[in-house]
C-alpha cells in the first residue's frame, strides 16, 4: 500500500438506494491517505448516508475523482499507425 504524507484531495462519488427502488446519486469531498492498485483509502471530509465527517474507508478508484487530475489525458505510448506514415 502506498501513503502519502500529504493527503490528495478528491471527491467521492456514490449512490444510495431509495424506497422506490431508484437510486440517488451523491458526492462528498474526501483525503486520500493510501492506495493500491486497485482502490484508495479515503477520510471523508463530509456525511454521507451513513458515516461521518473523519470516517476511513476503502474505495474503488473509479468511485473517486482526484483534485487537479480531472482532465489528465493518458500519456501517449508512442505507437503509430500505419496509415499515419502515408
Amino acid at each position: 500500500m502506498k501513503t502519502y504524507s500529504t493527503p490528495k484531495q478528491g471527491t467521492y462519488y456514490f449512490e444510495v438506494n431509495k424506497w422506490d427502488g431508484t437510486f440517488e446519486k451523491n458526492q462528498v469531498p474526501v483525503k486520500i491517505i493510501g492506495e493500491t492498485e486497485k482502490s484508495y483509502k479515503i477520510q471523508l471530509l463530509g456525511f454521507t448516508h451513513n458515516r461521518v465527517p473523519n470516517d476511513t474507508l476503502w474505495v474503488t478508484k473509479r468511485k473517486v475523482k482526484v483534485k487537479g487530475e480531472e482532465n489528465k489525458q493518458p500519456a501517449d505510448s508512442g505507437e503509430r499507425y500505419w496509415w499515419q506514415d502515408l
